[in-house]
C-alpha cells in the first residue's frame, strides 16, 4: 500500500474525534478566572456563557479541580506553585470538553 495513502488515513482518523468534540464545545466552555491576587494561587472556574455545569481537573504550573453549577463560578481546589496557564479537561452536559484559563 502507497505511504501517502496509509497517512492520509491515520490523519483523518485522527481528525475526526477533534472534531466531533470541537462540535459539542464550541458555545459555551469552562474557564479559569484569577483569584484574588493577594491569596495563594487560585482561580475561578466558570462556564464562559454561563449555560452549563462543569467537572474539571486543570492542570498548568500545578493540578486542580473544579465542579460548577449551571451559571455561578466555584474556586478551583488544588496545589498550584505560581501564576500561569491552566488546561482543564472536563466533563459536561455534552460530554468531554477542554478549557484554558489562568491562576494567579
Amino acid at each position: 500500500m502507497n505511504k501517502n495513502i496509509v497517512r492520509a488515513a491515520i490523519a483523518a482518523a485522527a481528525i475526526v474525534p477533534m472534531v466531533a468534540l470541537g462540535a459539542g464545545t464550541a458555545a459555551a466552555i469552562p474557564t479559569v478566572n484569577p483569584g484574588v491576587p493577594t491569596a495563594p494561587f487560585d482561580g475561578e472556574q466558570r462556564d464562559s456563557a454561563a449555560t452549563n455545569a462543569y467537572t474539571c481537573v486543570w492542570v498548568g504550573p500545578g493540578i486542580g479541580f473544579g465542579s460548577n453549577p449551571v451559571g455561578l463560578s466555584v474556586p478551583v481546589t488544588g496545589l498550584f506553585f505560581g501564576p500561569g496557564v491552566v488546561n482543564g479537561v472536563c466533563l459536561g452536559p455534552s460530554g468531554i470538553a477542554t478549557g484554558i484559563g489562568f491562576v494567579e
